[in-house]
């Protein structure tokens, strides 16, 4: 069976080691019937913010046997940064919800976040911090390396076949009609496009935007900062979301996320000013420049739900043809599809194939 992946994010890295690793239930006999298209190897999830997995049977397998790394499991901590108080995250969230009759998901908290990082022009409605509702009540894992970093370095030590290329219509084509399976992860607009369906990134369920981030280190009392993420909704203070990470040679880092990366000089000293004030006031944390702009690049994000939003996607996924698989949020228009459930898919798939 000669296998393809269209796109070097998180999900398609992670289809080609998974294929790598499962190579017996696709009849692959070598690492070189895997080929893999991207523009580059990365993604998203590269991008900054929160970087736990959940705990599930697959992600552990595939993390501790697949990337073979070593991870701890641990509940995650979270916080709000709203009308000038750190509160703890979801509780506060839910509670305050509740408090003032709304269900979750429509609390002027997540609506005042949203329309910092957003814009109040969209139609989203499923309001954002939905994810990390999860983290509630449950364990996440913690890997020893960047997962990013680590899928790329198996997968260049590997004899899958990288073509660095941006992928256009009638490539597309080609390589569906060349090889046996097809697993797409890019956003699915692109794919309508090559059969004839003419779908823009809104009616796929994608939007891009732009995401900036810096990176600053904690060089005091690293140890108050007890929450790994911060929701920041208040307006007065321009980055909206703050994640705690350590180094790998040690150390306690920040990475700082912007909405806004066109902003000038003298607003780069004055945010940074307020960061600094903003972590000693509720932490007593002081931090350094480390890393001022450390990625600056479009991403995609989701506008509204994860559905199909009108039937032009609908016509197009009839179109599309047997061998293709939808993989990941992008592909599949669904901002609620996360690690954890990419891996799943990819598993049932293997055991279903191993089966016929």
């Amino acid at each position: 069976m000669k296998v393809a992946i269209i796109g070097g994010g998180i999900s398609g890295m992670s289809a080609a080691l998974f294929i790598k690793d499962f190579a017996e239930n696709f009849s692959i006999k070598n690492d070189n019937d895997i080929s893999l298209y991207a523009d580059k190897l990365g993604g998203e999830f590269s991008s900054g913010g929160l970087k736990y997995i959940h705990n599930t049977d697959d992600t552990r397998y595939f993390i501790g046997n697949v990337l073979e790394l070593d991870y701890e499991i641990k509940k995650v901590n979270g916080a709000v940064y709203y009308k000038g108080k750190l509160k703890s995250f979801p509780e506060y969230l839910y509670y305050n919800s509740l408090k003032n009759g709304n269900t979750f998901g429509d609390s002027d908290i997540q609506n005042k976040y949203w329309n910092k990082t957003r814009g109040t022009e969209s139609d989203f409605d499923d309001r954002c911090m939905n994810e990390p509702w999860r983290f509630r009540n449950e364990l996440m894992l913690n890997p020893s390396k960047d997962i990013i970093d680590a899928m790329k370095s198996n997968i260049k030590e590997s004899d899958i076949k990288i073509f660095y290329i941006n992928v256009n219509k009638d490539l597309l084509r080609d390589i569906i009609k060349e090889n046996d399976l097809v697993i797409y992860t890019i956003p699915f607009h692109l794919l309508a496009n090559a059969y004839g369906i003419e779908l823009d990134a809104a009616d796929a369920n994608t939007k891009p935007t732009q995401l900036h981030i810096e990176r600053f280190k904690v060089v005091s009392d690293e140890n108050n900062i007890w929450c790994d993420y911060i929701y920041v909704t208040d307006a007065e203070y321009k980055f909206h979301r703050i994640s705690k990470h350590i180094g790998i040679m040690g150390g306690v880092y920040i990475d700082v996320e912007y909405n806004d990366v066109n902003f000038n000089i003298y607003d780069q000293i004055k945010n940074y000013e307020r960061l600094k004030h903003f972590m000693y006031q509720n932490f007593g944390s002081i931090i350094e420049e480390y890393s001022k702009w450390i990625n600056n690049r479009s991403v995609q994000t989701f506008q509204i739900k994860g559905q199909i939003k009108n039937d032009l996607s609908q016509k197009a996924l009839n179109k599309i043809p047997k061998n293709v698989m939808l993989l990941g949020r992008f592909a599949e228009m669904n901002k609620k599809v996360t690690f954890d459930k990419v891996l799943e898919k990819l598993y049932l798939y293997a055991k279903n194939i191993h089966n016929k």
